[in-house]
């Protein structure tokens, strides 16, 4: 029975090691003869070149670099940094290597773990671990308590006697997300949508569920305390947006082949495909010396799944609106934020083909004297991605990712990768010079009144102080 209690709330995963690092005392372990199933897919430990493992009736799960992604992880190894593993979803389908012959039940040997590791940017001191960390044929395995399952790597877990150990990397139990709706001087609120549902017989005699309601529970955020507290169990209203733009399509008018605005030509000529069925969509971001025109033209008559469109990005500033022709036209511009000295247009995610987009976020740097244009993904080559977070201080702050290889951006369904030992989330100086915050960790970034940068999992209601480095605690009700 320990060990049926053992496996329902401890897996191991471990990471491949290229080198070789230093190593602890050897211990026992065991490799289970009870099933497993990760995602669904039986994993056969008779002949995985890494199995599970029980270590002091615990349960331990092999983290390869393939396993890591197809459950919702990534990592990385450096020989001075160690191991440092993250959430990050990168879609992989799980296929292990299949090259041993182990005997299950049986007794093998592994050593504890003695090089430096990182979980979502936390160092883990393996000398204090209730259950340390191992390496088993050079590969770092991770108990998987209720602290690391859930709260680090977002999985389910579920043991019957039956049928095994089942492991989600996908939380397909939950019925409830979490939301930023309200950021104040000193509190941010966060709202949970919880939906119900009731088990219904179907015909065939199946068992089904029907949706019977949502309910709604809210949590206070203070900054000073860094606590997490219930406020209500009401719907509330929604007052912080992340795009700040307004619709303003009425403002602009086509006639013939130009556009105007405030009754003077914008665009001289369009596209001619544009021409028969013009249809206009323009939004303007306001900043305190100058507003940022979005103009997107779409050809209505284009049959679905595909409506084309151009796209044009003006800046208006004392009485004068110029074209930022530096601007790519694949990308909708998602914030724009002004400095002392220039202005900073953002978007999140581009168009790869018809309706597919990536996200890849770009920021460009417009100087207010003399007007230079300067597209900032290029200055810095190690990152293909800047996704801008807010304004604090005269500082624009950014989530800063190496993204991929020209390779990936070419796949239709790409999202992203990331350099755990080089992303992160940085702040953007007057020099375009970036420095660096906290490392990086998964999830929705926000930056409060006081400059304080906080990110947090919109499935667990999980929050970090990323500017102290500080996890919030929920406080009990």
């Amino acid at each position: 029975m320990k060990k049926k209690k053992s496996v329902l709330m401890l897996l191991l995963l471990g990471l491949l090691v290229w080198a070789t690092p230093a190593y602890a005392k050897n211990v026992s372990v065991q490799v289970p003869t009870f099933p497993v199933e990760i995602n669904d897919v039986v994993y056969d430990n008779q002949h995985a070149t890494y199995p599970l493992l029980v270590y002091q009736d615990v349960t331990y799960f092999p983290m390869t670099y393939r396993m890591t992604r197809s459950m919702g992880l990534i990592t990385a190894w450096d020989n001075t940094q160690g191991l440092y593993i993250a959430q990050h979803r990168e879609d992989t389908t799980l296929t292990e290597e299949m090259n041993s012959k182990n005997k299950l039940g049986g007794k093998y040997t592994a050593s504890i773990a003695n090089y430096p590791i990182k979980v979502n940017s936390w160092s883990i001191d393996n000398s204090k671990e209730p259950y340390p960390l191992l390496n088993f044929r050079g590969v770092t395995y991770f108990p998987l308590s209720w602290r690391y399952a859930h709260d680090e790597f977002g999985w389910n877990i579920k043991w019957d006697a039956k049928t095994g150990l089942r492991v989600w990397s996908v939380r397909y139990f939950d019925s409830s997300y979490f939301a930023l709706i309200q950021v104040n001087e000193k509190n941010a609120l966060f709202q949970q949508f919880i939906t119900d549902y009731k088990e219904v017989k179907r015909e065939d005699g199946d068992i089904g569920y029907e949706r019977i309601g949502d309910r709604y529970q809210s949590y206070s955020l203070s900054y000073g305390a860094d606590t997490l507290r219930k406020a209500s169990d009401k719907k509330e209203d929604v007052t912080w947006k992340q795009d700040f733009g307004e619709n303003v399509s009425s403002e602009f008018t086509v006639k013939g082949n130009q556009i105007f605005y405030k009754g003077k030509v914008l665009i001289e000529e369009l596209p001619e495909e544009c021409l028969d069925y013009p249809y206009i969509y323009a939004h303007r971001f306001a900043a305190d010396s100058g507003d940022l025109l979005e103009v997107t033209i779409y050809y209505t008559q284009t049959p679905a799944p595909y409506t084309p469109y151009v796209r044009y990005v003006f800046l208006e500033s004392g009485g004068t609106v110029k074209e930022l022709t530096q601007w790519d036209g694949n990308s909708r511009v998602d914030r724009f934020y002004e400095t002392k000295t220039a202005y900073y247009v953002c978007s999140h995610g581009r168009n790869v083909s018809g309706r597919f987009h990536n996200s890849l976020s770009t920021i460009m740097k417009v100087d207010k004297v003399g007007g230079k244009g300067t597209i900032l993904n290029d200055l810095y080559s190690q990152y293909k991605s800047l996704e801008a977070i807010g304004m604090a201080d005269d500082k624009l702050y950014v989530r800063a990712i190496y993204f991929g290889d020209k390779d990936d951006l070419k796949r239709l369904t790409y999202d992203n990768k990331v350099n755990l030992f080089h992303d992160g989330y940085f702040y953007i100086d007057s020099s375009d010079k970036l420095h660096k915050v906290h490392d990086y960790v998964d999830g929705e970034a926000f930056l409060t009144p006081n400059g304080k940068l906080y990110v947090y999992n919109s499935d667990t209601l999980q929050v970090i102080n990323l500017t102290d480095h500080k996890k919030v605690t929920q406080l009990a009700d």
